[in-house]
């Protein structure tokens, strides 16, 4: 019992760092493209389509 919750946290904590990379990742990106203005609107409009589900 003790052994499958360490793996479960385990698992989590890797989860949850990837998704908080991931997270940032996007937000640096959609910045860059709201800083840019008007030029990226289609990549950005295509990138929140792929993760917005």
């Amino acid at each position: 019992m003790f052994c499958q919750a360490l793996i479960i946290t385990i698992a989590f904590l890797i989860f949850k760092h990837l998704l908080d990379g991931f997270y940032s990742q996007y937000f640096k990106i959609y910045l860059n493209n709201y800083v840019n203005g008007k030029k990226n609107s289609k990549k950005r409009r295509k990138i929140e389509k792929k993760f917005i589900f």
